[in-house]
């Protein structure tokens, strides 16, 4: 099972939902995320990288993630999509950040969020909305879904790493924080 989502102008694939998708974007989770309690809620997090594979710009309107029954879960328009996106490589100015230019690409940091911890059953798909794109296999598009990927069973346990007074943790899921935010290069998705 892939879970990456790669389509080309030159193939049309048909996917699970029947429609034929040519935009030229390979969408891939970076990670299976874990179940993480956090400030009373449970959250999975992981990133969602975005590449233009195509020769002109795609500019990115909404990420919706939908679990195994369909349901949205999680929902970015482009105000959530201005404050999750992160784009390794050249600097781009605020108001172009969703606007992913050819061969580049962007990452969204996605925080799925819920109230009770086995609420959101996987695995995750991923319904990402596009400004319309006009592709010579499939005509005018705006919507790709796909991009599967698992709940992990368990994550790592993670405990102080440090004992005594005085020490506080902060920016605990932040997307605003540089530990969120860093890109390093790991393992792949398994």
């Amino acid at each position: 099972m892939s879970r990456s989502l790669l389509v080309t102008c030159l193939a049309v694939l048909l996917g699970g939902f029947g429609e034929p998708q040519g935009i030229p974007v390979e969408i891939r989770p970076s990670i299976s995320p874990a179940r993480v309690n956090a400030e009373g809620r449970a959250h999975l997090l992981y990133e969602l990288h975005i590449t233009n594979l195509g020769r002109s710009d795609a500019t990115v309107a909404r990420i919706e993630v939908l679990d195994a029954d369909s349901r949205v879960v999680a929902d970015y328009g482009p105000s959530q999509l201005d404050a999750i996106f992160f784009r390794p490589g050249p600097s781009v100015a605020p108001e172009d950040v969703r606007r992913i230019a050819p061969g580049l690409r962007a990452v969204a940091f996605i925080d799925v969020e819920s109230d009770d911890q086995e609420a959101i059953s996987g695995p995750l798909k991923h319904r990402v909305t596009f400004e319309p794109f006009t592709t010579p296999a499939a005509g005018v598009q705006t919507t790709l879904v796909g991009a599967e990927v698992s709940i992990a069973e368990t994550g790592a346990a993670v405990g102080p790493p440090l004992r005594g007074d005085g020490w506080v943790a902060m920016h605990g899921l932040s997307n605003a924080s540089s530990h969120r935010r860093t890109m390093l290069k790991g393992d792949p998705v398994r």
